[in-house]
């Protein structure tokens, strides 16, 4: 593998591995809010629900967007080990 190979393969696996701390993320701040909510007085439930659902739709479009970005990486990958 040369070494422009090697340094692109190193910078998807790199793109790779922040798409998915990005969704443990998302994932966390929806446990931390639903904890947050049910353990503080003065939520009432239609609060937590707009909450909830934007948090959710938060990660539905993340999701969307590293599906559609490893799609690409993927195909990139296979472009270059057709070339090489």
């Amino acid at each position: 593998m040369s070494h422009l190979a090697r340094e692109l393969h190193r910078q998807l696996w790199f793109i790779e591995r922040q798409a998915k701390d990005l969704m443990q993320s998302v994932q966390s701040l929806l446990s931390d809010g639903n904890l947050l909510m049910s353990g503080t007085d003065g939520w009432d439930e239609a609060q937590a629900g707009a909450i909830r659902t934007e948090i959710h739709d938060h990660a539905d479009e993340c999701d969307r967007r590293i599906s559609q970005a490893q799609a690409e990486v993927d195909e990139f990958r296979q472009r270059l080990a057709g070339s090489g």
